[in-house]
């Protein structure tokens, strides 16, 4: 409501004599005026200098807003794994340190992926009990990915918190609620890497260990801790044992029950990821080999969940091989027509090699030069440049 300015029409009545009185009415109308002026220009003030609202930040985070990265890429390319592993001192490490060695490593290994276009790297390796440690050099780590545009996966729970006693042990959700738990850093109930972390790997080849309904409860113990990232598990290639008619029946070799059991459904992943099979016949190079399988694996995955987002990734050969053997690594027009043959089964949303700088004869070997330079030609047709 507008402030009125004070009525001073003399009113009926004795007035009193002398000028001091006129003097007195002046002053107090001036300093009226004044405190009314000063009023407006503090709330206008005040108005314009609200801030906006903020990200909660969890104890130890580094000064800023949070790098948060909610949303996946339209198109997912890169590697699964590619070695980065940050130190506890990331973006504090002490000059000429073991940590900032491998800190100027790892920036190194983000400008490679950069200029070979990836925007997502998969990791297996669990990251909660560094980040309940170090959270402030995760954040950072965290920060140079994205500054990079590289989004990642990392485990939040390792295998042996859900199973106790190895692939046939008792399945619980104890053990994962504890170091679920831990990256809570804030005590606000969500994990202090929710929204940060570009999505949870929850598990690797998980139907050799646990069953639908085990999946499921993983994935709302999980999601309960990170609500606003996605939840992605890897199926490798055996998604089609469990509706097989000549598995879905038998045992299964490690956890009770049968295949039957274990079978693809609604409610344990935001993300499929899957396995695409070599393009090899024997020794004889077989594109089709993939696409076949791969649409088979693709189909299973849309009956079930027709929005669920399906990653495919594909090893350059058996981790033995990759280790010891240089011809283990495929000619570029290879890597060039497997990802042709990918791209074409519809309904895949990212696209991975295995791996970069893992093993000695994977793509990060400086032997293969030409293999890196397709790769990254490929990579600028799906993504933005770097």
């Amino acid at each position: 409501m507008a402030l009125r300015r004070p009525d001073t029409t003399p009113q009926p009545g004795p007035r009193p004599p002398g000028r001091r009185r006129g003097w007195l009415v002046a002053g107090l109308v001036i300093s009226l005026v004044l405190v009314v002026a000063g009023g407006g220009l503090f709330l206008a003030n005040r108005r314009e200098r609200t801030p906006a609202a903020t990200p909660k930040l969890g104890t130890g985070r580094p000064a800023g807003p949070a790098t948060s990265a909610p949303r996946l890429p339209e198109f997912a390319f890169g590697f699964y794994s590619a070695g980065l592993r940050p130190s506890s001192c990331y973006g504090s490490c002490k000059p000429g340190s073991p940590g900032a060695r491998d800190e100027e490593r790892t920036r190194k290994r983000i400008g490679e992926l950069g200029e070979m276009h990836v925007n997502f790297v998969l990791n297996n390796s669990p990251i909660t009990r560094l980040f309940s440690s170090s959270a402030q050099a995760v954040d950072a780590f965290l920060d140079d990915l994205h500054h990079h545009g590289i989004g990642v996966t990392y485990t939040a729970v390792p295998r042996q918190l859900w199973l106790r006693g190895g692939k046939n042990g008792v399945f619980t959700t104890e053990e994962a609620e504890a170091a679920l738990k831990a990256t809570d850093l804030n005590g606000d109930g969500v994990s202090d890497l929710d929204g940060r972390i570009d999505a949870v790997f929850q598990a690797h080849e998980v139907l050799e260990w646990a069953n639908h309904d085990e999946r499921v409860r993983m994935y709302q113990v999980t999601k309960k801790w990170f609500p606003n990232t996605p939840i992605s598990v890897y199926y490798a290639g055996l998604i089609q044992r469990p509706v097989s008619s000549h598995f879905r029946n038998r045992p299964h070799p490690h956890r009770g029950g049968t295949w039957g059991d274990f079978a693809y459904g609604p409610g344990e992943a935001d993300i499929v990821h899957l396995s695409a099979p070599r393009p090899f016949d024997g020794t004889a190079f077989d594109p089709d080999r993939t696409t076949e399988r791969l649409r088979a694996d693709v189909e299973i995955v849309r009956r079930a969940t027709p929005d669920v987002p399906i990653y495919v990734s594909t090893s350059f050969a058996h981790d033995n091989k990759m280790r010891n053997d240089p011809a283990s690594m495929w000619k570029p027009e290879e890597i060039r027509a497997w990802f042709e043959a990918v791209r074409s089964v519809e309904g895949l949303r990212g696209v991975f090699l295995r791996s970069y700088k893992r093993f000695a004869f994977d793509l990060g070997n400086e032997r293969f030069g030409a293999q890196r330079a397709e790769w990254a030609r490929l990579g600028s047709l799906v993504t933005p440049s770097p």
